[in-house]
């Protein structure tokens, strides 16, 4: 339990620092140091200069993202440690089908036991026994001296292939490809100054106007609905529910009027959530 304890104040305190630490500068301001933030410099460097500008201005999130995907393989292999001497009986096609650290790593259960199969064996190389059935059965039979994995930070790190985490950071901030690089800058959704809103201030306030005078007009049947709930059994006061009741209202009108083509729907994104959005300048 000692040895599990300390594996994982490594893993959560040590290693990030290991991998990217911040550095606090003389003029106040902060940037990544370390193996990961020297591998997206060089990185960055690499990509052509129309890509280079948009890199550049995601290169602390790039940073981040890798090492969160560092911290996650090495997580993978902490856990299957203790898995295996929790239940050293264990085969390794039981492991593959009972083990469930694999941390967002998708591979089939061929896949699985093979991995299994390489990282005990490059453990046992390592240094690190595991006295398990699985462990017997990895260290047998012929093997591969290029599958054994050193388990050194900075060797993974200089093995990692920079370019395929690129491609899928892009994606998972959800960047369109089909604009040119150039307009990366540019929010894909509309931003409204104040003299563009001017355009459309009085016609609001007007529409604003209707819909006070009919919630006030409503006011006497929705205190009669009030009365016949429990809530004014419970303590409660018409004037707590005002803003419930107005906020369902709106949302109501919002549906009916999507459901009429009025309002433009929510579209659904790569991530599967579903939003649409604007912004507006303060006056």
């Amino acid at each position: 339990m000692g040895d599990s304890l300390e594996a994982y104040r490594l893993l959560n305190f040590e290693l990030p620092q290991v991998l990217r630490l911040s550095e606090v500068k003389r003029a106040g301001d902060w940037r990544y140091t370390g193996p990961v933030p020297k591998k997206v410099r060089i990185f960055i460097a690499s990509l052509a200069e129309a890509d280079r500008g948009m890199a550049k201005s995601r290169a602390d999130d790039f940073v981040d993202y890798i090492t969160d995907l560092i911290m996650a393989k090495v997580r993978r292999i902490v856990s299957l440690v203790e898995f295996c001497r929790e239940d050293p009986k264990l085969s390794i096609e039981e492991i593959a089908e009972g083990f469930t650290g694999w941390d967002g790593l998708k591979k089939g259960k061929h896949d699985r036991a093979g991995w299994i199969r390489r990282h005990l064996r490059s453990i046992s190389v390592a240094g690190i026994k595991i006295a398990s059935v699985a462990t017997e059965e990895a260290c047998t039979g012929p093997t591969n001296e290029d599958e054994n994995y050193g388990y050194h930070e900075l060797a993974l790190v200089n093995r990692w292939r920079a370019e395929l985490s690129w491609k899928d950071f892009k994606e998972s901030e959800e960047w369109e490809k089909k604009y040119p690089t150039e307009r990366y800058y540019e929010p894909n959704f509309p931003v409204f100054k104040t003299e563009e809103c001017a355009e459309f201030r009085s016609l609001c306030e007007e529409m604003a106007e209707q819909v006070v005078s009919l919630f006030e007009k409503r006011r006497a049947k929705m205190e009669r609905a009030f009365r016949r709930t429990p809530l004014a059994n419970q303590g409660w006061e018409f004037s707590d529910i005002t803003q419930c009741l107005y906020a369902n209202m709106q949302r109501g009108a919002r549906t009916i009027l999507e459901q009429r083509g009025m309002l433009a729907s929510r579209q659904k994104h790569k991530n599967g959530a579903a939003w649409i959005f604007w912004a507006q300048e303060p006056e």
